[in-house]
């Protein structure tokens, strides 16, 4: 400890205010706080570029630190340069022989900073950190070897958690393929019209909406026949539960034997108000700000990656909620403001929960996955916004929603996907279930660790 010392970090650090040309950038160049993921846990692509000629540059290695409502924790180390906005924050070190860049990272990832940011921040609706007072946050700060060490150790916990993440967004992107391939752009059956218009015959037809859903040529199809016998019967039973005609509809070209049908007629649609009034619910409610017995599920705990500032309920209010509460199944779909915003409850969390106010839940296991995807997709979101209206604050009812009329599928390819995508779910969870535990033992540490309190 006698080679710590405290240092302020306008002692150490830089605060980047250097201009590039956005006509220089792509999208995935490009960092806002809309981008940046909360609680520490990276970035996606941007959608788009701003309608401004330059932005902020940042460089490798840089700490982005968004400066909006500091407490959801979007801090990024930047893995390339690129652009970002006035609301993102780029922290540099002045001298890398003093201060490593990763070390530094993990001072600005820490929940002391966090804390002291959000403190610190200005405004009351939209509070930004302020960035004359984050300058003057002190930090006990060790030689650079004891950096480079702790910083080694902490990241080796943060790439196993960035793989996790990796594997829950390549898992995301296969169950939505085929999804998309299934239930959207009908591949399956399509390939079978073809083969039968082009003049094959039944079997040319089946073995060419094989190869569809397999993404196999046909020489590894009859490969696959040879070595993996029991696999190549079960794609093949599979491919023949689609059918092998289109037909027209009320809404479009579908599948023979697939219909449209009200929501309200084949699925349970429950929300807050469903338990009852607003004097009982008053009266018989308590939301609390300390874990408690269950959480109540809301739609802005979702966009903070359930991180931060949960709501829970005790068991009284728990049994009282009986109608609205959650097995993790469920689809949640935003009702009032945030329209359309769709998600699934955090089972990986562990707890009890029940859903909040201002989403509806749509209870029917049995297509649970099939239906996140289809109210997620363009035209689900589409027929969503056909029923919403508002001024002050955009919203739909529950009654226009169980009158909006969904495609369903034949019950024997609803049970294949669904089983598929049990698959991919059920290692989902366990990678966030992983991750969570992580994280929270990284965090414990820390503080610990930057302190000097606790040796690697």
């Amino acid at each position: 400890m006698s080679s710590w010392k405290i240092v302020k970090l306008v002692e150490i650090v830089d605060v980047i205010s250097e201009k590039i040309d956005v006509q220089s950038l792509n999208p995935s160049k490009y960092i806002s706080t809309e981008n940046m993921l909360p609680n520490k846990c990276g970035i996606e692509i941007s959608s788009s570029l701003p309608n401004v000629t330059k932005v902020n540059k940042f460089c490798n290695s840089d700490t982005l630190f968004s400066n909006i409502r500091t407490y959801f924790k979007k801090v990024w180390q930047a893995e390339f340069s690129g652009g970002a906005s006035p609301d993102v924050l780029i922290f540099r070190t002045k001298d890398k022989n003093i201060l490593d860049p990763d070390y530094l990272y993990y001072l600005l990832s820490d929940d002391n900073f966090i804390e002291y940011s959000n403190l610190t921040s200005k405004g009351a609706k939209m509070p930004r950190g302020d960035k004359s007072a984050m300058m003057l946050f002190e930090v006990n700060l060790p030689n650079l070897d004891k950096q480079q060490e702790i910083s080694a150790y902490l990241k080796s916990v943060d790439n196993k958690i960035q793989l996790n993440t990796q594997t829950n967004q390549t898992l995301e992107q296969i169950a939505q393929a085929i999804f998309k391939s299934w239930f959207v752009d009908f591949d399956p059956v399509k390939a079978k019209v073809d083969a039968l218009a082009n003049g094959g015959s039944q079997a040319d037809a089946e073995r060419t909406a094989m190869q569809v859903i397999s993404g196999k040529t046909d020489a590894e199809l009859t490969q696959m026949q040879q070595t993996q016998p029991d696999a190549y019967k079960t794609l093949e039973k599979t491919t023949a539960l689609f059918p092998s005609e289109m037909v027209e509809s009320e809404l479009g070209s579908v599948p023979k034997g697939w219909v449209y049908c009200k929501v309200g007629d084949v699925i349970e649609v429950v929300d807050y108000v469903a338990n009852g009034s607003f004097a009982s619910l008053k009266a018989n409610v308590t939301l609390l700000d300390e874990p408690n017995y269950a959480i109540y599920v809301r739609t802005t705990d979702f966009n903070a990656g359930f991180s931060k500032s949960l709501k829970y309920v005790d068991k009284k209010s728990y049994d009282f909620l009986k109608k609205s509460s959650l097995n993790g199944n469920e689809v949640i779909i935003s009702n009032v403001g945030d329209v359309g915003t769709v998600f699934r409850p955090p089972k990986w969390l562990n707890m009890p929960m029940t859903l909040g106010s201002n989403a509806i839940a749509l209870k029917a296991d049995a297509i649970s996955h099939y239906l996140y995807f289809y109210f997620n997709s363009n035209f689900g979101q589409w027929q969503i916004n056909g029923i919403t209206s508002g001024s002050a604050q955009m919203k739909f009812n529950k009654t226009g929603f169980r009158n909006l009329k969904f495609l369903v599928p034949d019950k024997d390819v609803l049970t294949i996907f669904e089983s598929r995508l049990d698959a991919i779910y059920n290692k989902i969870t366990e990678n966030t279930k992983e991750n969570k535990l992580l994280s929270e033992n990284r965090d414990l540490l820390l503080p610990k660790l930057l302190s000097g309190e606790l040796e690697v």
